[in-house]
């Protein structure tokens, strides 16, 4: 079983080395990308394994970067600043559960993606994070301390811990019908009542920080679906 994957891997691997096709990229979750450049090489005569390797390291074509953010961004969206609000005024909490663990799952994806990092298979990816956040390695704060006149609200990316503080949050965080006794959903006017919607707020807030240092956007809106159209 376990040759049979790697030689899975080392296949879709050869795949993209040899055609470089957005559609190929678009066939490997991140989790195989980033099993393909971890490690250490200890031998390859002929070079080629290398030459595959340096290929990943150079991260996502521009076009498919872009196209597995807009993704993301609109799945945030839907779960977390749309749906999730629209179970618990209904008191369905199961679906309501669902849209957070899908938003949470979304947040992780976008804060690799916008850092040009590959994360780690699923039950790795917030250890990961923890350890990236902040760090002298992480490009995103690279770049936002070589370009300070870049317009972020309180300079958030240079708090460490607070992103992943949130995410942590979020996911100890359970439906509270108490905060939606009385209330109805309505789509301009969200229940800060409910701590979720909260969170969610804030999270996309950072993202869009995320957006506007990746020199992706210079707008500037918590709502995540605003970006889609602009990058696919």
């Amino acid at each position: 079983m376990i040759s049979t994957r790697i030689s899975f891997r080392l296949t879709a691997i050869r795949i993209i080395a040899g055609c470089r096709r957005s559609s190929e990229w678009y066939s490997l979750d991140h989790s195989c990308l980033k099993t393909a450049v971890n490690g250490v090489i200890f031998r390859d005569d002929l070079g080629q394994f290398t030459a595959f390797r340096e290929l990943l390291l150079g991260y996502y074509p521009d076009k498919v970067w872009k196209r597995r953010i807009a993704e993301q961004l609109h799945e945030y969206s839907a779960t977390l600043q749309v749906n999730y609000a629209r179970c618990m005024a209904r008191k369905d909490t199961v679906a309501a559960e669902i849209c957070r663990i899908q938003g949470l799952r979304s947040a992780m994806e976008l804060y690799f993606l916008l850092r040009r990092t590959y994360p780690p298979y699923y039950k790795w990816t917030y250890q990961a994070l923890t350890e990236l956040e902040g760090s002298r390695s992480d490009p995103l704060m690279q770049d936002f301390q070589g370009n300070p006149a870049r317009p972020l609200t309180g300079n958030r990316l240079d708090a460490q811990g607070e992103f992943s503080g949130k995410i942590q949050e979020l996911a100890d965080t359970r439906c509270d019908l108490g905060a939606w006794e009385g209330t109805k959903y309505h789509p301009n006017r969200p229940n800060f009542k409910d701590r979720i919607i909260s969170l969610a707020e804030e999270i996309a807030s950072e993202i869009a920080d995320m957006l506007i240092v990746s020199g992706l956007t210079d707008i500037r809106s918590s709502y995540l679906e605003t970006y889609v159209n602009t990058l696919i």
